[in-house]
């Protein structure tokens, strides 16, 4: 069973308005449970470096740091594992590629997704959006509703994502979600080892 220091899960995207590497320093050194890099296309080679460095911090505290889609990138810099989307490579697949040890979390908006998900060998489920989300305001809403049919039906960890701010943390947590995924509330912020720590603290608040 996935067990991780915090419910924090950051989401790095690259590129961005922050550097997806200082955000993720920030974020681990803010006590965060796990991050998530999220890039399109080949990255160069100055930033396969810099993400292959950015894992080998993080794993060095405990911090698993997951590839978005990208199962040869997540081999490659020796990432914890991967985030599947429904699209990507099957979670047997990334296991096969990736190690017997390796994290694999997979997107999955239903009930009847989530159960698939588990039975293919998944760590984690992620469901969402939660909320309107700046980042894809495209999503359609599910809302803390889905979330608690989807907690209640499946035996793994589930991820909320989409929208998550501080004063939502209480009731997400309620709902049963054991991981926070977040990208602007802390990618987008001013100081966001700040805004990692205050998510830690209110999660640590919030829960039983």
């Amino acid at each position: 069973m996935l067990t991780v220091r915090s419910p924090v899960y950051v989401i790095l995207n690259h590129p961005s308005r922050a550097s997806a590497w200082e955000v993720g320093e920030a974020a681990v050194a803010a006590g965060v449970g796990m991050l998530q890099f999220r890039s399109k296309g080949r990255l160069p080679e100055g930033d396969v470096t810099a993400l292959r460095a950015l894992a080998r911090r993080a794993a060095g505290v405990g911090v698993p740091l997951l590839v978005n889609d990208a199962v040869d990138l997540a081999a490659e810099v020796g990432a914890a594992g991967v985030h599947l989307g429904q699209s990507d490579a099957s979670p047997g697949a990334a296991r096969e590629a990736l190690g017997a040890s390796a994290v694999i979390g997979v997107t999955t908006p239903t009930v009847e997704l989530a159960r698939a998900a588990e039975r293919a060998g998944a760590d984690y489920v992620a469901v969402g959006a939660m909320y309107p989300s700046p980042t894809k305001p495209e999503k359609p809403v599910l809302g803390p509703e889905r979330l608690r049919a989807v907690a209640g039906a499946v035996a793994l960890p589930v991820c909320a994502i989409g929208g998550i701010t501080m004063e939502r943390v209480p009731e997400l947590l309620a709902a049963g979600a054991q991981l926070l995924a977040v990208i602007s509330a802390v990618g987008s912020a001013l100081d966001p080892g700040r805004a990692a720590r205050e998510l830690v603290a209110a999660c640590d608040e919030a829960r039983p």
